[in-house]
């Protein structure tokens, strides 16, 4: 909302040296932006423009935005690109998909608990 581009025609990182013309660079973004935000989170894993595109996706998916919504913060042609390269299914809802066809099959008598870690085996 402290955006000076807010409008839906507008980028999602605008460059306010350009008045929101152009985005800003990618490589300005992970620098300034991205970069900082992961060392914060002691995430170590050196993240390229390209790869933050694909994590934009799937985070979008993850909190449930909408298909059309991802496709169009992410300026792709249409949603299939967005769906189909950006985006990755989430483990939680890949448990939640499995145990509805299982709930299916059997009859609601069918459950997929998450996996166990070994310290919890042992208590």
């Amino acid at each position: 909302m402290a955006s000076l581009y807010k409008s839906d025609d507008d980028f999602l990182f605008p460059s306010i040296r350009m008045k929101g013309a152009t985005p800003i660079s990618p490589d300005s973004i992970l620098k300034k932006a991205i970069r900082p935000a992961l060392t914060r989170l002691d995430i170590k894993k050196r993240i390229g423009g390209h790869s933050f595109c694909h994590g934009l996706g799937t985070m979008l998916r993850q909190h449930g935005a909408d298909v059309k919504v991802a496709q169009e913060m992410q300026r792709h042609a249409n949603p299939r690109i967005t769906l189909a390269i950006y985006q990755q299914a989430v483990s939680e809802e890949k448990r939640v998909a499995q145990n509805q066809v299982c709930n299916t099959l059997f009859d609601g008598g069918f459950s997929i608990e998450p996996f166990r870690t070994l310290e919890e085996d042992t208590t």
